[in-house]
């Protein structure tokens, strides 16, 4: 995407060409299925997605999920407990299979919500179980480096957390990536990572890059993605994308 959320006209041309030639295209995203879905909708993409930073694998055409790790109730408690005590207004938002869980005092333009989506459950997050898909934890004026301490210290080891560029650190399953979600579709698809070209811009890419056969960069992606890329295309706004896509196809 552009800086400005859109898509151009030629990074949509590549995706329909690779598409049209037999290429897999596979959306991997932060972002949730309710997203994932709309975005390829739009763009006119079938196939599966990896969602949620790599805890969820979704099926396009079939409109279900086909893979999903979840953060056990304990730990998703434990993290909840101490990011309130260090913060106590910290936001948090839960990710719970296709649902979204917000507080009752949780306000649309706090994270740039439009409007909440149809599947919204108000209510205590303390009260979720058996876990939650992803714990989103954002806060107005404490830097995601300090919530990200206080919330590893009380995972413990037992929680994967990372960031994707939002206001808000990103707290899942153990294990649970981009690069080992992708994994498992492609395993359950039959795709060697040898076969797979992965292209990303921010830090949960790391993985995805590092496993995939050929890993690459947008040129404005952070340091730690950069310093692990195969290669380097031009950046989000240049059309980075469809400038691989089409080197892709030029080369058979």
């Amino acid at each position: 995407m552009r800086p400005d959320g859109s898509v151009s006209p030629r990074v949509r041309a590549a995706l329909m060409a690779a598409r049209a030639a037999g290429l897999a295209v596979v959306l991997a995203t932060a972002r949730p299925v309710r997203v994932v879905r709309a975005l390829a909708a739009d763009l006119g993409l079938g196939g599966h997605a990896i969602c949620l930073g790599g805890a969820q694998r979704f099926d396009l055409d079939g409109g279900r999920l086909v893979g999903e790790d979840r953060l056990d109730h304990a730990t998703a408690t434990a993290v909840l407990g101490a990011l309130r005590a260090a913060h106590p207004d910290v936001l948090v938002v839960a990710e719970v299979g296709l649902d979204i869980h917000v507080e009752h005092g949780f306000a649309l333009g706090d994270w740039g919500f439009r409007d909440l989506p149809a599947h919204t459950v108000r209510g205590s997050l303390a009260e979720l179980d058996p876990g939650v898909t992803a714990l989103l934890a954002g806060h107005a004026h404490v830097p995601l480096d300090e919530l990200e301490l206080v919330a590893g210290a009380a995972a413990g080891g037992r929680a994967a957390i990372t960031r994707s560029g939002g206001p808000h650190i990103e707290v899942f399953a153990p294990g649970v990536s981009k690069g080992a979600g992708l994994a498992a579709l492609c395993a359950d698809l039959g795709i060697p990572a040898a076969d797979v070209v992965a292209v990303g811009d921010h830090r949960n890419d790391v993985e995805m890059l590092r496993w995939a056969g050929r890993g690459v960069a947008v040129a404005n992606a952070v340091p730690e993605l950069l310093a692990v890329a195969d290669g380097v295309v031009p950046a989000n706004a240049d059309d980075g994308v469809a400038v691989l896509l089409e080197e892709l196809l030029a080369s058979g």
